[in-house]
C-alpha cells in the first residue's frame, strides 16, 4: 500500500485537493451521511476549479505555498495576492532549506524567549518546509526573536502584516528589528502611543529578496531611514525555524484592542507598491519629530533589549536567564 508521505511527495496536488476537501467537512455542521446533494455538487464545483487553475491551483503548489489553505486566518487575508500567471511560476526559496535545529537548542525556546504557557511549538517533520507545514500553524524564524519579537503578537504587526499580505516568515531579519525598533521609537517620543500602519508604510517600502518568498523592508529615502545599525547578516537563519499552535501567542480581537486580523498562516506573494503614499498633517508631524529623535540614538541595540521590550509592554519582564543570554549574545556580536 503506498503511504501517505509517498503522496505527498509524488503527487502534491492529489495531496492539496484531499487537504482541501477536508476543509470543506470540516465547515460542515451536519454528518457526512446528511448532507444535501447540493452539497456535494458544490464541493465538486469547488474541486473543478482549484484543478482548472481558477481559484488556488497548480500553480500555487509549484510555487510553494503551505498546505494548509482555507486555515484559520486566511480567507479574505489571501485574496489579493494572486501574482499575474504571465509572470510564470516561481518557486519559494524555502522549499530547499531543511530545519537544522537541533532539538537540545530548539527545547530552550521557551525559556529563552518566554513563550506563554498555552503556546506550543514544535520542530519540522523530516518532508515539512517553512512554507509547507501543517494546517492551522504558523512558522516563525529563531532571528525574529532575536532581533526583538515576543508572544504574544502585537496588534500592530498583525495587522502591519496583514495590510502586506504576508506571512511572518517571509519577513527578513533585519526587517523585524526595524519594525519593533519603530514601535520602541514611537512609544517613547509620544506618550504610549503606538505607531499606526500609515506610518510606517510612509517610512519603509516592501521589497522582494533575490530569494523568493522573502521581504525586506527598505526606507523610501535616506531621510526615512529611522534604524541604523543594523547586523549585516544573519548566519544560517534560513534554516532555523518552527511552527506555533496552540493560545497565547496571537493577540485576539477585544473591547480593548478592537478589531485584530489574525496572522496568516500560508505564504504569499504580496504586490509591492510603487508609490509613496500620502499622510495627514498630524500623523506627518509625529513621524518628523521620530526623525529627528534617532538623530540621539547612540546604540540601536539597545532599543530590542529586553529590558526595552518590557518597559514598552512589548514583551514580558525578562529573567535572569533571558538576560544573561541576551548580554552573552551581545558580546559575542561585538567581538572583531
Amino acid at each position: 500500500m503506498v503511504g501517505y508521505s509517498e503522496i505527498q511527495r509524488t503527487s502534491p496536488f492529489v495531496t492539496f485537493l484531499f487537504a482541501r476537501l477536508g476543509a470543506l467537512l470540516e465547515s460542515s455542521v451536519k454528518p457526512l451521511g446528511v448532507l444535501p446533494p447540493v452539497w456535494f455538487k458544490s464541493i465538486r464545483e469547488v474541486l473543478r476549479r482549484e484543478v482548472m487553475g481558477s481559484d488556488v491551483g497548480s500553480g500555487d503548489l509549484e510555487r510553494g505555498v503551505s498546505s494548509n489553505l482555507g486555515g484559520e486566518g486566511t480567507g479574505a487575508d489571501t485574496a489579493t495576492s494572486t501574482p499575474s500567471s504571465s509572470a510564470g511560476v516561481r518557486t519559494f526559496h524555502a522549499l530547499k532549506e531543511k530545519c537544522s535545529l537541533k532539538v537540545e537548542v530548539f527545547s530552550k525556546f521557551k525559556d529563552r524567549f518566554q513563550f506563554p504557557e498555552g503556546t506550543r511549538a514544535r520542530l519540522p517533520r523530516k518532508d515539512e518546509r517553512a512554507c509547507a507545514f501543517a494546517y492551522g500553524e504558523v512558522c516563525f524564524y529563531e532571528a525574529a526573536f532575536s532581533c526583538g519579537l515576543r508572544f504574544p503578537v502585537h496588534p500592530f504587526i498583525m495587522r502591519l502584516l496583514h495590510h502586506l499580505n504576508l506571512a511572518p516568515g517571509q519577513l527578513m531579519p533585519n526587517s523585524w528589528r526595524i519594525v519593533i525598533s519603530c514601535m520602541i521609537i514611537w512609544t517613547t517620543n509620544f506618550d504610549g502611543d503606538m505607531l499606526t500602519v500609515n506610518e510606517f508604510v510612509h517610512l519603509y517600502r516592501l521589497k522582494e529578496s533575490k530569494e523568493f518568498g522573502y521581504y525586506d523592508f527598505v526606507p523610501w529615502d535616506r531621510k526615512s531611514r529611522l534604524v541604523a545599525d543594523l547586523p549585516s547578516s544573519f548566519r544560517y537563519w534560513k534554516s532555523r525555524y518552527f511552527f506555533v499552535s496552540g493560545d497565547g501567542w496571537e493577540t485576539l480581537s477585544d473591547d480593548f484592542w478592537g478589531d485584530v486580523p489574525r496572522l496568516l498562516r500560508r505564504w504569499e506573494t504580496p504586490l509591492l507598491v510603487k508609490e509613496r503614499p500620502d499622510l495627514e498633517s498630524k500623523f506627518d508631524e509625529r513621524v518628523q519629530a521620530a526623525i529627528r529623535y534617532t538623530r540621539t540614538i547612540e546604540d540601536f541595540n539597545e532599543l530590542i533589549d529586553p529590558r526595552t521590550l518590557a518597559r514598552h509592554c512589548l514583551g514580558p519582564e525578562p529573567s535572569l536567564y533571558v538576560l544573561s543570554t541576551f548580554d552573552r549574545e551581545e558580546k559575542k556580536h561585538k567581538l572583531p
